[in-house]
């Protein structure tokens, strides 16, 4: 065998009946005088080891013998940066399943080992866990893919079981008439819940109107956060709730839910406003558990769609994004009027 290079690395054939006896190793080298080579994988022939050792000096330097852990430590340092920390927290979450690949080089990695992760994980974690899973498994894959580490992403063939699709949970008509009944003896948190309700608000959005978003002469507000289509989206105010509203814009605060002047957090809210006010009225689940405030949100979209609004109309109001078959054009050109007559069919019976 024709003598390689010095520090090339070389092909070892190795003894007793193997399948695969050409080793390619890669060169003596280590820190302070340490030698140290690595065995780049075993192979069939001396021409499989040997495109192996030229590849690895091909890519020398770089990263192609990266762990999984290598490469995840180096990501996350910028791939943290650019999504929410509440996102980079599940991501974290997700991280901790790869422990029984993540001393494996990246390059070594196949759809299969990613599969056993969710496998294994089948009926202990929820939908959300295993999907956050798959979705960090693309995220290194093509962080690795950009480095030539690997050629193909083999995330994109990890099968999740079935998402479970739950039925969108909806107050009753005698329950939203008790949230009314509240509002009209001067309960505050019954009336904001019932602002959530003829507004269709996530409640985020509710606690950070300002009274300047507030159109006195068309009775609108434009707020709204999380999608483009969500941002700055106009909402008209029914009738049953204006005057509930024109009291918190009158008083004045930077914010038109304030708690003392303050703003409120809408985990605030959830515990010290929504439960507790739920509870006072006797309003909660068939099962007996307690509503999430988005029951608001989904009731306003259930009554629309119930009443005969216009989904078109729905979507502008509640900032999803149009379906693939209506054109943006379409979309943006919902006008106010549409807006109003659809909220006029909240109060149809």
């Amino acid at each position: 065998m024709k003598r390689n290079p010095n520090g090339y690395g070389t092909i070892q054939k190795l003894g007793g009946n193997r399948a695969r006896p050409f080793a390619a190793y890669t060169p003596k080298r280590g820190p302070r005088g340490k030698a140290k080579r690595e065995c780049l994988g075993y192979f069939e022939s001396a021409a499989d080891a040997m495109n192996a050792l030229s590849e690895w000096n091909r890519t020398r330097g770089s990263k192609v013998n990266y762990t999984l852990e290598d490469l995840y430590n180096e990501w996350k340092v910028k791939g943290y940066e650019s999504i929410s920390r509440s996102t980079a927290d599940c991501y974290r979450a997700a991280w901790k399943q790869f422990e029984s690949i993540k001393t494996m080089r990246v390059r070594e990695i196949r759809s299969g080992h990613f599969q056993q992760i969710i496998d294994d994980l089948r009926g202990q974690a929820g939908y959300s866990s295993l999907h956050n899973i798959k979705l960090l498994a693309g995220l290194l894959e093509k962080y690795a893919m950009s480095y030539d580490i690997i050629q193909k992403n083999y995330a994109e063939f990890i099968e999740l079981p079935p998402k479970k699709v739950k039925e969108k949970e909806i107050f009753s008509e005698s329950q939203i008439k008790k949230i009314t009944e509240g509002a009209k003896n001067n309960i505050l948190q019954s009336r904001l819940i019932l602002i959530l309700l003829y507004t269709g608000l996530r409640i985020t959005e509710l606690l950070q109107l300002k009274p300047s978003d507030f159109n006195r002469e068309t009775m609108t507000i434009t707020g709204g956060i999380k999608t483009e289509n969500g941002k700055n989206r106009t909402v008209p105010i029914p009738e049953e709730i204006q005057p509930y509203f024109l009291e918190l814009v009158d008083e004045g605060n930077e914010r038109i839910v304030t708690r003392n002047g303050s703003p409120v957090t809408a985990n605030y809210f959830r515990k010290f406003y929504f439960k507790p006010t739920l509870d006072k009225l006797g309003i909660h689940k068939p099962d007996g558990s307690d509503f999430t405030p988005h029951v608001c949100r989904h009731s306003y979209i259930t009554t629309l769609r119930k009443n005969g609004a216009d989904p078109l109309v729905i979507k502008k109001l509640v900032g999803h994004s149009p379906t693939g078959d209506i054109t943006e054009k379409v979309y943006t050109h919902v006008d106010l009027d549409m807006l109003n007559h659809a909220v006029q069919m909240l109060k149809k019976k």
